[in-house]
Formats: structure tokens, sequence, C-alpha cells
């Protein structure tokens, strides 16, 4: 399954979180959403509908993005 991103978003705390090695498991800063498998294998745990997936370079890039435009407008 190499070529991919085992990434998510967490639509709650807005953390971006990924696993990049078999059986590193990742949890956003809320708790609500955690990642594992690297790129051996994609598990997600938490409640359905409180992440979106990340599985390309871009979509992790624009939502890391995302994430530093919202700290910055909050500080």
């Amino acid at each position: 399954m190499a070529g991919f991103l085992n990434a998510a978003k967490c639509l709650n705390c807005g953390d971006v979180i990924q696993s990049r090695f078999r059986h590193e498991y990742v949890s956003c800063k809320c708790g609500a959403v955690s990642v594992d498998g690297g790129t051996s294998y994609v598990k997600r745990s938490g409640e359905p509908g409180c992440w979106v997936d990340i599985r390309t370079e871009e979509e992790l890039a624009a939502a890391l993005e995302e994430k530093a435009q919202k700290n910055k407008q909050e500080q």
C-alpha cells in the first residue's frame, strides 16, 4: 500500500495527524480521532464523521496551510 499517506484532520479540534510507520498510533489533541498503520495498513479510531481522511501530499499541505491560517487569525 505504499504511495499514500495515512493521515486525518480532526473536525473537533482541527489537528492534522499522521501515522508514518507500522503500528505508529497517533491521536489528535482532543482524542476524538486516532490514526494507525503507517503505509502498511489504515486504521481509524473515533466517532465516524469526526475526521476527514488525508491520503495525498497535496491534501496534507492544504490541511496544514488551513490550520496555520486559522492559528494566525486566532493570535
